[in-house]
């Protein structure tokens, strides 16, 4: 099995002892020392791979960087005829997650002391200018007596030194522990998006299960619940539910801004003997509005003159918009509405996939079949409550049009006029399931689907299969946008009303997975649509 038996630098590597989709770990004896270490080995499909490469190196230096007691460490690096190897000191225990599985809930007298030493080792790797991006319960190992070890710096990065900008729509990390702004992938990335997923890894460890189950919700729906809905409260323990909620809120600067800070909250309820402070006894940890700034927010007066203008502005709006607009003429730039009738798309790109032949571009149309107009919906309190066929550019920039077309609502899906030109129809699920299965289910699919290019972050895209399926990103169902360049979504034309009932999308190689098959999601969503011939 791989390495199994065989020698890296001075180590024989004797047992397989975990292994993860990008790496094999390894105990190995040193042949003369007879010292035992963990050797990860980067899986050897991926080491032609330049940029995994670097990322795999990349950690071992940051790693080997960090000298604390509650990280682990490294003691060598390997990079000899296409083998990579990280030679680390070697545990014995399990991880958090394992050991929550096996025992349950935490108790909180042993959570919190454990929690602020996995704390500590953010506090120095943060001094550091290391920024983790994957904290995960899979990634703090408890050794026997308790003693925490941090692993995996595997998509680890400095910050504060003009290396801090991840792409826009790149998504680091593991989904149920993602920030906010890893989920919407914003370009800066910083400690901040640590300390979220420290709060959810302490909510994990007193509850003894995560907030969002990954069995029975897709990605899409935790991220959804991630960017707009509240953790679930901890009720269990009141005022450290008070902490976890100020380290998991989803506006980066209303977190604790540094774990120092979170630290010191802990420390205030803890007395360092096994037991919770008394509130009566310690000042509050989270600090109150000011009391005018709450009477302000609630007073009559207050909320009608904010009603009124409010109000005025919309009617002012509206006037403008009917005085100088024709939306059924114009669109966002200005220029006249081209007709698409049957006979002028007689062109469509086309690819054949097994027994079916697919566009091989996404819907790029402005009316129904019979030449009537889907309106073009910018604004997004409007879109959000469509209960009709409409259409949009992502971020409404006809520029994004250019390269990945237009994100169609349900309703323009299954109008009865017809979104598909004459001769072509929308997949419905069974449809695409035939094509995912042709080539190779939803495990192998998604690889040969995407395109080659065009991907933040993708390098795992072969668009074999001639899809060239892109990453045009989503309108989500309250009328914000998300995730151009990391991944993709396409609708089906089959109904679970009153939502629709599956979607197919493609992932960025680092947002965590290639393809999958959705479930139930809102007709309001913006989806890209490829048509099928008839």
């Amino acid at each position: 099995m791989g390495y199994l038996n065989k020698k890296i630098l001075n180590y024989n590597l004797t047992n397989l002892i975990g292994e993860g989709g990008m790496a094999f770990v390894y105990l190995g004896v040193h042949e003369r020392l007879e010292k035992k270490v963990a050797v990860k080995v980067l899986n050897p499909m991926l080491s032609a791979n330049a940029q995994i490469r670097a990322r795999f190196e990349n950690e071992a230096k940051i790693m080997s960087s960090l000298e604390h007691a509650n990280i682990v460490k490294v003691i060598d690096y390997c990079d000899q005829e296409g083998t990579l190897a990280i030679i680390m000191e070697l545990l014995e225990g399990r991880d958090l997650s394992d050991t929550i599985k096996a025992n349950g809930a935490i108790d909180v007298n042993n959570a919190i002391p454990l929690f602020i030493n996995i704390l500590d080792a953010f506090i120095y790797a943060h001094n550091k200018g290391i920024v983790h991006r994957d904290i995960k319960p899979g990634n703090i190992f408890i050794e026997k007596g308790n003693r925490v070890k941090i692993l995996d710096f595997g998509i680890a990065k400095l910050f504060g030194t003009g290396l801090d900008k991840t792409s826009t729509g790149t998504q680091m990390g593991t989904p149920i522990y993602m920030s906010p702004e890893q989920v919407k992938g914003e370009k800066s990335i910083d400690h901040r998006s640590d300390i979220y997923s420290l709060g959810v890894t302490f909510y994990f460890m007193l509850k003894g299960k995560a907030p969002y189950n990954s069995d029975t919700e897709s990605s899409f729906e935790i991220f959804n619940k991630i960017v707009f809905e509240p953790l679930p409260e901890l009720i269990e323990y009141p005022e450290l539910n008070e902490i976890i909620k100020k380290a998991v809120a989803k506006d980066r600067n209303h977190r604790f801004q540094d774990v120092d800070s979170f630290k010191l909250a802990l420390e205030q309820i803890y007395n360092g003997d096994g037991e919770l402070i008394s509130k009566k006894n310690r000042p509050p940890e989270i600090p109150k509005k000011p009391e005018i700034e709450q009477e302000k927010s609630t007073n009559p007066r207050f909320i009608f003159n904010v009603f009124f203008i409010i109000s005025l502005l919309l009617l002012v709006i509206i006037y403008f918009k009917l005085l100088f607009f024709d939306n059924n003429n114009l669109t966002q730039n200005g220029d006249a509405n081209p007709t698409y009738s049957s006979d002028t798309i007689q062109s469509m790109d086309e690819v054949t996939i097994g027994n079916q032949i697919w566009t091989s571009k996404n819907l790029d149309v402005e009316t129904y079949r019979n030449g009537e107009a889907i309106p073009q919906e910018q604004d997004a309190a409007a879109w959000k409550n469509l209960t009709t066929g409409a259409w949009c550019y992502y971020e409404n920039k006809s520029a994004n049009g250019s390269s990945y077309a237009k994100l169609y609502n349900w309703y323009a899906v299954n109008d009865p006029r017809g979104l598909a030109p004459n001769g072509y129809h929308i997949p419905s699920d069974e449809e695409w399931t035939t094509l995912t299965n042709y080539l190779g289910g939803i495990s192998e699919a998604g690889t040969k689907m995407k395109s080659s290019s065009g991907w933040q972050n993708n390098g795992n895209g072969t668009n074999t299969s001639g899809f060239a399926g892109l990453p045009g990103g989503y309108r989500n169902s309250n009328g914000l946008f998300y995730s151009i360049g990391a991944y993709g979504f396409w609708w089906s034309s089959s109904e679970s009303s009153p939502y629709q009932s599956w979607y197919l999308t493609l992932f960025d190689e680092d947002y965590g997975g290639d393809l999958e098959i959705g479930t139930i999601l809102p007709k309001q969503n913006g989806f890209s649509v490829r048509c099928l011939r008839d």
